[in-house]
């Protein structure tokens, strides 16, 4: 098993191939980062998804303040560096789109009361 890892790993850096995975690589690739509480002993994963779906929902600018701080901390518990980089980008993606809103609502209010 050894050999026909490294069978891969040489053919990888010779030929310059970039994707080709054994399958149990492809498995840790797709779980994600995982880290073991000490104290518990329980294991701790960062669901890129889910957190995405919860800032999509949020309504209002405080809303999304508080999902980026719960969900912020547990991509950093979790040490999910290209989770935490996902869930930073849904954040700003989220917040530009709701001050846009905003404005759109005040232009709409202002134009009412003319």
């Amino acid at each position: 098993m050894l050999r026909h890892k490294a069978m891969i790993q040489a053919a990888r850096l010779a030929f310059g191939f970039v994707g080709i995975f054994d399958q149990d690589e492809a498995e840790r690739i797709t779980e994600g980062p995982k880290v073991i509480d000490a104290d518990t002993g329980e294991i701790r994963r960062f669901d890129v998804i889910a957190a995405c779906n919860e800032v999509e929902a949020a309504e209002t600018l405080e809303a999304l303040q508080e999902v980026w701080k719960r969900q912020g901390a547990l991509a950093v518990d979790a040490q999910d560096k290209a989770g935490h980089a996902a869930l930073k980008q849904a954040v700003l993606d989220r917040k530009a789109k709701l001050q846009k809103d905003a404005v759109t609502d005040v232009d709409a209010k202002e134009e009412v009361q003319a």
